[in-house]
């Protein structure tokens, strides 16, 4: 763990990122450990490049992580975002080679959508919120982050309801699937 962070810290520090996102999995807590010392410990402490300490870090959850703790976290954190399980960043402003902004700048949406809790659920209401979302959305660069791939040769055999996605993204011009 702390040589990944460390590799993580170099590589957001070299780049300059913006913001981080992940795609779940984030927090294995283990059984009698409590959440607000692992957070402090194992994010908090771990990822400290000034890069990532300054900007936002958007998550969705995975199968092996608990929401809850998380959700609650990014009550507390200034730089965890996480509020719920389904959640849009809309209008993230794309600076021009040389680091500026201004009207002219492209935009980017980022819709985190919940493939874990709702698994198998592609055609429900959180399907449309999600669907309606794009639809709306006037940004350049769209991006879904979500957890589960589109396809998968793994133990998880998901790609069935997963490739829903594919239409959704052809339709609305998405620029990339994060998983």
């Amino acid at each position: 763990e702390l040589a990944s962070a460390q590799h993580f810290n170099r590589y957001s520090q070299w780049l300059d990122t913006a913001f981080t996102t992940s795609v779940g999995d984030n927090m294995y807590v283990w059984k009698g450990q409590h959440e607000a010392d692992f957070f402090h410990e194992s994010f908090e402490l771990m990822f400290t490049a000034p890069s990532l300490m300054e900007r936002p870090w958007y998550s969705t959850f995975g199968n092996h992580d608990r929401p809850l703790p998380q959700i609650e976290y990014s009550r507390k954190s200034k730089r965890w975002r996480f509020p719920s399980g389904e959640f849009q960043v809309l209008g993230v402003q794309i600076p021009h080679r040389d680091g500026t902004t201004d009207a002219d700048s492209a935009t980017l949406d980022l819709f985190f959508h919940d493939s874990v809790s709702k698994f198998g659920k592609f055609r429900g209401q959180h399907w449309q919120e999600l669907s309606d979302a794009l639809e709306r959305s006037t940004a350049r660069y769209k991006i879904i982050v979500t957890h589960y791939p589109p396809k998968s040769g793994g133990c998880h055999k998901i790609e069935k309801n997963a490739r829903a996605y594919y239409p959704l993204a052809r339709k609305f011009n998405v620029t990339a699937l994060f998983v």
